[in-house]
């Protein structure tokens, strides 16, 4: 763990576009921009994290699953679950 001393990666649901065309990415992208959670409350979830020195940061827990899936569809060298996008 003593790469990561002091390092962060914050896991959002920007990534729940795979899968779509580009078009609906950037609707997707813009309305989580609008409807996300505050700057001010993701920082609270930052510093949280890094006061109990955990490197990931799921700071809405409804991404847990689909971060499972998506795992489990690398480690299986399977394409995207289709619920997944």
């Amino acid at each position: 763990m003593e790469d990561f001393q002091g390092k962060v990666a914050v896991i959002t649901g920007a990534t729940s576009g795979i899968g779509c065309g580009v078009e609906e990415w950037i609707e997707k992208y813009r309305k989580g921009v609008r409807e996300g959670m505050s700057p001010d409350e993701l920082t609270k979830h930052v510093f949280e994290a890094m006061r109990e020195n955990r490197f990931y940061i799921l700071p809405h827990s409804e991404f847990k699953e689909r971060v499972r899936v998506r795992m489990e569809d690398i480690l299986e060298e399977r394409n995207p679950t289709a619920h997944y996008h």
